[in-house]
This record gives C-alpha cells, structure tokens and sequence, in this order.
C-alpha cells in the first residue's frame, strides 16, 4: 500500500521487519523459540550432571549398608533368635460369618521379598546378602462365600503391645459417558446422554510395619510402612445405572471370588530397604536418580535438538531475507567485527572457530611460570575447580623434584613466584575471587597461610560463639613441640591483639582448662614455675610437687624454671622453698641444693671413686653424713647418677639405694629427704612412672597436678619411654588407667599428651564426623590435615587403628565430604613426601 511505502522510506527497519512476518520468518523463529527451549533444557540436565545429586545419596546408602551388614543385622535378627511376638486379630462387625482370624506362626525370612526393594536397576550402589524380617499371614483372609469388612470399617491388629486399625477393603466408581441414538417429538434421530458407572472392589493382602528400635527385646512400637502395601483389584463388569446403583454394588460385591491370604511384615528400622527412603527425595521408588553421565547425555541431546532449531532457524531466515530482500540490522558492521581486519594475516582457526583468529602459543620457561599463569587464569574465571588444579594437584610432582615437602614448596616457592610474576598478591586474589561460603576458600587459605598462624585462627573459631570445640582445642595444644608454643602465641596475639592464655581462661574451665594452659600456653619453665608456686602459695606445702620437679628436671630446665619464677611472681624459689614450715633439716637442704642446679655446674669427669668412698664414709659408723650425700649428688646428670650407683655396688657389694633408703628411715628420720634421695637415684622414667601411679591413688581423688606437672612438656620420644616404663614397672597401660581415672574433655586432654601425635590427629578427625543433629566439622577436617605432609603416612596408619580397621582415612573423608573439596582432601590426605626429604622444622 502506499501508506506502506511511505513508511518503509522513513523507517528501513521498518520495512525489514514487515518482510521477516512472513510465513519463512515466523518458521524461523518458533524454530529459534524451540531452540532457547533446547538449550534451557541442556543447561539445566549439565548443571544436574555437574551437581550429580546421585553420589552422595549412594553414598549416604552405601553407608547404611555397611552399617547393616556389620552390625545392625547381628543385632536385629539376635533379638528374635529365641522369641517371637505374641499377635491377634479382630474381624469387623461387617465381615461374613466364620470369617478367619487364625494367625499362622512368625517366620524369619532371610532371603527378602522379591517385591520390596530398591527400584533402582544401576549398579553403583552396594548390594547385599544379609535380610531378615519377620512373617506372617492369615491364611484365607478374604475367602469365597464370606464377605470382606465394609470399606470404612477398621479391623484391628494386636502385636505385643501395638494396637493398629486399618482397612481392608476399597472400592472405586468411575463414571462412562456414552451416547444413544433417540426419536424425538418430530420422529427425528437425536443423540443424547447415556452414562453409566463400574465399580473395581478392591481388598488388602500384605500389610507392612517399621519397628522404632533395632536392639532391645521383644518388638517395639511400630509404624506402618505404606510403600509396600498390596492390594488384589477384582474386575466386575456390571454397567449401573446410576451413581447410588454403583455404591450400592461397592457394598454388596465384598465377596472375594478367591481365597486371599492377609500377610504380614514386620521389619528394622535399620534395614536399607527402608532407610533408603529417607535419602533426599527417594521415597517409595528408592530410586537415587538418574547417574551424572545419564544427565550429560541428555544434556548433549538438547543441545544437539538445539543446534539442529538453529541451523533450521537460520536457513528459514536467510531464505525469507533471499525472498524479500531484507538486510540485518548493522549487517555490514557485524560482519566486519565478527571476520577481522581483512589485512590481519595471522592463521585462522579450523571449522566451526574459523571466525577467530589463532594467537601464538605461550611458552614458559619453567614449570613454575606455567602453574603460576594457569591459578592467575582460573582466578579471573573464578573456577575453583582449576585453581585447586594448578595449586593443589599439579604441584606434586615440582615439589617432589625440588625435594620438599608439597605445602612448604605452595608458600615458599608458589606464592613468591605468583607475585614476582606480576599476578598480584595470591592470597588477596583467592579471597577476592572465591566466596566466604565456599569451603574451598577456607582449604586454599590454609594450604597459603603459615602454619601458626592457621592455627591460631582456628584456635579462635573453635572458642567463637556460644561454647567452644574442645576437641580441636585439645587436638592443637596438646601436640605442641617446645618451640612451637611461643610461635602459636606470638601468632595468635598479633592476629588477634589478644594473648592466647586470656582467651583459654574466659572460654574453658577446671582441670581441663590447667592442662591446656600448661602444655600450650607456656613454655616448660614456666608451667613448672606455676606448678611450683601453687605448691607453695596458700595453707600448707605440697611437698610432694616439689620433690616430683626437683628429681625429674634437668639443670638446664630447673635453672630456667627459677629464673622464670622470679619474672612470674618477683620472688626467688630457693627462698621461698627454704621458708616454708613443712620444709625443714636435711629435706630442706637437697631441696634448697636442686633447685639451684646450674647446667655450668655438671661435674663434666666425675671421680667416681672419690665419690663412693664419700658415700661409703657417710653411711658407716654412727649417724649418716646427710651434707655429704648432697654434696656428692647435687650436681650429676641422670647418667651420672647411674653409672656412680653401678659402681658403687660393683666396689662395696651393696646395693647403694637400699643402703642409703635404710640410712633415712627411722623415726626421726626426713621421708622428704628420704624420698627425694631414691627419687634422684631411680632411673628418670621409671619415677615418672612411679609419680604417676602414686597422682592416680590420691586420698580422695586423683593428684590431678600431679599428673598434669609429670605429662606436659614431654617430647613424643620421652613419652614414649615413660609409658613403656609406665607398663614395665605397674603392669598397666598408662593410656588404660587415665581414661579409667579421669573423664571428659580432661581426660581426652592427658591421653592427647601420652598419645603419639599421629594417634591424636586420627581422633580430632573421627570427631569431626557428621552425626544425627550435626553435619561434618568441615573447618576441623582443613585444620587436622592441613600442615601434616610430614606425618601422613603415620595419621592414616593411626586411623585406622582408631577406626579398629574397619574404615580408612580415604574412606572416612569419601563418606563425609562430596564434589571438589572432597576431592582436595583425599588428595591432600594421599600425599607421601619425597623419600629425600629431611628437614628439622617438619611438623
């Protein structure tokens, strides 16, 4: 038309729009409408595959029937071995005369029900062997010639002491339109309405229940399990007339036109059939959905249909365009945009990328420069996934070859590499990239920061909030080496402006709260230097702590442990030993003299057989020389005191400890002195050994800083002597007789002290595990295998001891975690460090 004319000059958008709503154009684009529905459908099915929600409900499955085989069966089927329950039955008011009510006896199926199981064919799940469930049926339930109960009427079941009411019939009506060919008033064929109504009667054969409880004895409370519930349909094909008609015939045909049992099902609560259930949306099917291959195949299917609505999208347009003459808009710009600079010579890209053009291959010179550039590409597209590729699992091998140990080579070499590169700071990137959210941001912080100061920060999260994580709290504190006390409190203070000793004291309590500030607040002299003080300080001197330090110290350790009571308190320990009441004579003065032990001092040659013949003086003839003890003993090694009592039995034919043990005892005679004396001549660990006995049999309770002065400060080596003396000398486990005597946080706390320091990782690990009200400590899990390259191979040794064999640390972490942070940590827990690998900061 001439308006249109006018308009397509005005407007040549215009008029190629007006041509493209055409029948060509309109094909064209429902085909691409088609095409967004394709790709929707695509994206959604590789997102699924991604996501695979299929793994962790097997897993979760896979769980449960492990715990059915090794245990939960053994106690189920143990619980009817002797005995059955006692059950009846109550028919309806309704139901035919001489209607069965007669039980037959329970029995125990062991090889399951064809019908009840998962509906899942795949075979990624564990199957298994072990079924038992109780059965019973009552035989000719519903019986030819005898009506069944009304639809509404309940028939009651008695099982032990469960009372259950149910139904056992049912009865459909559907209603079938027709029509009839009629005459009307004129003699005329007219069609009209002409229903009709079936009934399909239905009736119960197999009822099924769920104990509450897997153990106990005799059955427990039930529920009905609906899943699994059959019914017999009877066909009838009576047309009624109408709907009342119909109901009518729901009552009067309950008639079974065959005998039909009524079974009966009783099964654990435990049992994966029914557990399988209750994973995520299972329900009756007990289908896991679809596998994540499944999904990315019909993910390639859309997209494939997608291609395929473009394809004919595009030709559609393009013969609509040949047709009408049209062109796109900014046809020519696009098509210079999207081909190039015609003078750019550079090699095109193969088909279908034939539009872009190749850029040189970027070469590295080292295999650091290469692993730096791919964590710098992956942060840009913020896939984590990559990052954790290049930082975590690429990075083995580099590490191995420079001979370190892999998380040393992450922050010595990766991290200084990455900035000198000119990428920019690698951790700012990290938390700048990766949400907060993400438990991969907390795993890369821990795999970049330094190791104390980690752990100070996990320190400060398991004391943030309401009540604190004591088993991480134990699991770090008491596995400190000397050295690495003050390196975890600088660490703390100066992330957190606050000493780590005030934050023990606000968040944690009592004996246990002791042991923690021992052993990871302060050094060796220190909590020496308090154990010392509390001895002293107060009504009354425990005279026993003071002698346990003065025997066991070392002159080194001793001369630090005075030097530090006076920064403590502003008081010197040999005076205020001196002025206690309970410290008098002869005990005073070996008190006075160990506690004055000077490392300078040590006899570096003794003359043993001046010494002898000094103690041999001492003790013969009237009275015992007591100064002259001292003076021979004050300042000897333990292997000096040693070799001079191996001496001096071989010189005079007695044994020197006995001899000096009859010399002070008596009635006016010092125990103090006494058992100071056979203290320092007893070897070192076997007196630990014996103090430790002696704190376990106090009056009234355990000698907890008994324990708590003999246990802490102790190297993994010397520990390991004590408690081998420990059984030597008393017949026990050390580990035995604190969890006997003590319990709780305390408890775990001593036997995190005695334990080897892989046996107490593998504990805060199991600990971290997911439970019915809690999920899985995934910040503890980062913490306790994070930082141990070193100690791996004994911590997966350790676990399973801890698991008693059942489980590994790989399955362990497999079990609690899923997707990509699964994957990191089974790859950090694999690691084995390089065979030449020696290095005394190891952990």
């Amino acid at each position: 038309s001439a308006d249109h004319r006018r308009d397509a000059r005005r407007n040549p958008l215009f008029f190629s729009t007006s041509r493209m709503c055409s029948g060509l154009g309109i094909g064209s684009v429902v085909m691409f409408v088609l095409a967004i529905g394709f790709l929707i459908g695509g994206a959604v099915s590789m997102q699924s595959a991604a996501d695979d929600p299929r793994t962790p409900r097997v897993k979760t499955y896979d769980g449960y029937v492990d715990a059915w085989q090794d245990t939960h069966f053994d106690e189920y089927s143990g619980k009817y071995a002797s005995t059955t329950p006692t059950i009846s039955v109550a028919r309806g008011a309704s139901a035919g005369s001489g209607s069965t009510t007669t039980v037959k006896p329970w029995t125990k199926l062991e090889a399951g029900l064809a019908d009840i199981g998962l509906k899942d064919s795949r075979s990624d799940y564990k199957r298994h062997n072990k079924h038992f469930a109780l059965y019973t049926e009552i035989a000719n339930f519903h019986a030819i010639g005898k009506r069944s109960e009304k639809k509404n009427e309940d028939v009651t079941l008695t099982i032990g002491s469960n009372t259950i009411k149910f139904h056992v019939t049912d009865c459909d009506v559907t209603k079938v339109n027709r029509k009839k060919t009629v005459k009307n008033a004129k003699g005329e064929d007219v069609e009209v309405d002409d229903p009709y109504w079936t009934v399909k009667p239905m009736f119960f054969t197999r009822i099924n229940f769920v104990e509450s409880d897997n153990g106990g004895s005799g059955v427990s409370t039930l529920r009905r399990e609906t899943c699994d519930d059959v019914w017999w349909q009877v066909a009838d094909s009576t047309k009624y007339t109408s709907s009342t008609a119909a109901a009518n015939g729901c009552t009067t045909n309950l008639n079974p036109p065959m005998n039909k049992a009524l079974e009966i099902v009783i099964r654990s609560p435990m049992d994966p059939v029914i557990k399988a259930m209750s994973i995520d949306d299972t329900g009756c099917e007990r289908d896991f959905g679809p596998t994540a291959e499944e999904f990315r195949t019909r993910g390639v299917i859309f997209y494939s249909f997608m291609g395929v609505s473009l394809l004919v999208s595009f030709i559609l347009l393009e013969l609509s365009r040949a047709k009408h003459g049209w062109k796109y808009p900014l046809q020519v710009e696009i098509s210079w945009c999207i081909f190039g600079d015609p003078n750019d010579f550079r090699e095109r890209q193969t088909f279908p990328f034939c539009c872009y053009r190749i850029d040189p291959p970027k070469v590295f010179d080292t295999p650091i420069e290469k692993i730096c550039y791919d964590i710098s590409e992956a942060l840009k597209n913020g896939k984590t996934k990559e990052i954790m590729g290049a930082l975590l699992y690429d990075i083995t091998a580099e590490a191995n070859n420079e001979g370190m140990l892999r998380d040393e080579y992450i922050r010595e070499i990766v991290v200084e590499e990455f900035n000198r590169l000119g990428y920019g700071d690698l951790r700012a990137e990290i938390a700048d990239k990766i949400p907060k959210a993400n438990p991969l941001r907390d795993l890369l912080d821990a795999l970049l920061t330094e190791r104390f100061d980690f752990e100070a920060q996990v320190l400060h999260r398991a004391m943030k909030g309401w009540g604190c994580d004591e088993d991480t709290l134990t699991t770090i504190l008491c596995t400190l080496d000397e050295a690495d006390i003050f390196k975890l409190q600088n660490a703390y203070s100066s992330r957190f402006e606050k000493s780590l000793e005030s934050a023990m004291l606000s968040e944690t309590e009592g004996k246990y709260k002791r042991v923690l500030l021992l052993a990871g607040c302060d050094g060796v002299a220190e909590a020496y230097a308090k154990v010392c003080r509390s001895a002293i300080e107060g009504a009354g001197t425990d005279c026993k702590a003071l002698i346990r330090l003065m025997v066991t110290c070392t002159h080194q350790v001793m001369y630090d442990t005075r030097k530090a009571y006076g920064r403590l308190y502003n008081l010197d320990l040999a005076r205020d030993m001196a002025g206690e009441w309970a410290i008098s004579g002869d005990f005073k003065n070996i008190l006075c003299a160990l506690v004055k032990k000077h490392p300078d001092n040590i006899e570096t040659d003794p003359d043993y057989e001046a010494d002898i013949k000094i103690l041999h003086d001492a003790v013969e003839g009237l009275g015992t020389d007591e100064d002259a003890i001292i003076g021979v003993l004050r300042n000897k090694t333990e292997e000096q005191l040693q070799m001079l009592q191996r001496k001096y039995d071989a010189t005079h034919c007695e044994d020197l400890k006995l001899r000096l043990k009859s010399e002070t005892t008596g009635l006016f005679e010092s125990a103090g002195f006494r058992n100071t004396l056979m203290g320092l001549l007893t070897n070192r660990e076997e007196q630990i050994a014996f103090y430790l006995k002696e704190a376990f049999e106090g009056w009234f309770s355990n000698d907890d800083w008994g324990l708590i002065s003999m246990l802490v400060h102790r190297t993994p080596e010397e520990m390991e002597l004590i408690r081998n003396a420990y059984t030597r000398v008393h017949g026990k486990d050390l580990i035995a007789d604190i969890r006997k005597n003590c319990k709780g946080d305390y408890e775990k706390a001593l036997v995190a002290l005695v334990a080897p320091r892989a046996r107490t990782y593998a504990r805060g690990i199991k600990a971290t595990a997911k439970g019915w009200i809690k999920s899985t400590n995934k910040s503890g899990l980062i913490a306790l295998l994070t930082h141990k390259d070193m100690l791996m191979n004994s911590i997966r040794v350790e676990f399973q001891k801890e698991s008693k064999g059942g489980t590994h640390l790989i399955q362990f972490l497999r079990r609690e975690c899923s997707g990509e942070f699964e994957r990191a940590l089974v790859n950090i827990a694999e690691y084995t460090p390089p065979a030449s690998y020696t290095a005394s900061n190891a952990v």
